[in-house]
């Protein structure tokens, strides 16, 4: 499974989420707004690679996932300290780096939080459905087939 053609997912983790800011002025419709839990990490991970608000990221959960990088790209982590890796060498939530096409990007256990933000320069993309990107499993909308599953 490729990611936006950022990615190749080579191991999705319990709970990883396509988030945006979520979804606006649909309550009405019976659909919640959805988006990051902690919004605060999500906007920072977005601000550290030049993001405007409301890029998609990665929502990260208990960590388990692992991606090969297709190209070239800025990443940036925050949030939670999930053991992150590039090829085995560690990365620290909080800042920005570059990964190189075909390295490895693995976040293993929790050492501190619970959920993690990759961002990506330029942001993740996809199709917005009610015009969000958020992943909202319980009403499955959103993420990166459209079908509110986590990868």
């Amino acid at each position: 499974m490729h990611l936006i053609n950022a990615f190749k997912v080579l191991q999705p983790g319990p709970f990883t989420t396509l988030q945006d800011a979520g979804r606006f002025g649909v309550r009405h419709l019976g659909i919640s707004q959805g988006g990051a839990i902690d919004l605060y990490s999500w906007a920072w991970a977005n601000y550290l690679v030049g993001n405007a608000w409301g890029a998609a990221a990665l929502e990260i959960t208990f960590g388990g996932l692992k991606l090969q990088a297709c190209h070239d790209l800025y990443l940036a982590l925050s949030g939670a300290e999930l053991g992150a890796e590039i090829d085995g060498h560690s990365v620290e939530p909080w800042t920005t780096v570059c990964i190189h096409r075909g390295q490895i990007l693995s976040f293993n256990q929790p050492r501190n939080g619970l959920r993690a933000y990759l961002a990506i320069a330029g942001g993740f993309q996809g199709k917005p459905l009610l015009g969000s990107l958020a992943t909202v499993y319980r009403e499955q909308l959103g993420g990166p087939q459209g079908d509110g599953q986590p990868l």
